[in-house]
């Protein structure tokens, strides 16, 4: 907790995989590193969010509206949401009640930058508020899909029954899309990936990976395709 100044830095960090201590200890560092240089002189609040529990993010969002927070720091913006939308909205209430919004290792980005960050960063992809479907199809409806035929998880109102799948020697793989930044939190790679498991993917079809470099790659499941396997 905060002690002697009436307002402080917000730290917000957020992962949407559990038990993945080491991606909140990354982002908190790079936060911290940014306050060092900048507002040395505020303390700090740490306000952390595992997985789809936005509680944290709440009680933050109520501290800046009773005018606590100087500014809120993020490792990048879809810490925040991946609703470009929301993050608007976000940042609107901060606008209002004096407080910055920062990207650690970049500057505050105006309004117009940040509807431009829904087609340049990629944010655009990470808005999908749908979980992947629970349900499983029967047995019938697994074997009515296509083979070889990439099938949209927006789309999908029920999942594929995979044991059907393997009885018939066929196969579910996952198509995902990976982003992977640099340094400055710009996007430095995307490319697509077909995976055959994505056991540690979150509800959404999420997963979060720390590099060797120490930084962020996502990966978001897109699609599926059924194959024959010998």
């Amino acid at each position: 907790m905060c002690k002697g100044n009436k307002k402080w830095m917000a730290v917000y960090l957020r992962t949407s995989v559990k038990n993945t201590n080491s991606t909140f200890e990354l982002q908190e560092a790079q936060c911290r590193n940014y306050i060092k240089n900048k507002y040395s002189d505020f303390n700090i609040q740490i306000y952390k969010d595992e997985n789809s529990d936005r509680e944290r993010l709440n009680e933050m969002m109520s501290d800046v509206q009773l005018d606590k927070v100087v500014a809120v720091i993020v490792n990048s913006l879809d810490r925040l949401s991946r609703n470009v939308e929301e993050l608007l909205e976000l940042n609107q209430i901060m606008e209002d009640h004096k407080c910055k919004l920062v990207p650690a290792n970049r500057s505050m980005p105006c309004k117009e930058e940040l509807f431009g960050l829904k087609n340049l960063s990629g944010l655009d992809r990470r808005n999908q508020e749908t979980e992947l479907p629970v349900e499983m199809m029967t047995p019938e409806e697994t074997m009515r899909l296509p083979i070889d035929t990439r099938l949209n998880t927006k789309n999908l109102t029920k999942w594929p029954n995979e044991a059907t799948l393997h009885k018939n020697n066929l196969k579910l793989f996952y198509e995902t899309h990976c982003v992977a930044p640099d340094e400055d939190a710009n996007i430095a790679e995307e490319y697509d990936l077909i995976l055959d498991s994505i056991t540690d993917f979150d509800e959404w079809g999420w997963k979060e990976i720390v590099k060797e470099d120490r930084l962020l790659k996502t990966m978001h499941v897109t699609g599926i395709i059924i194959k024959t396997i010998s």
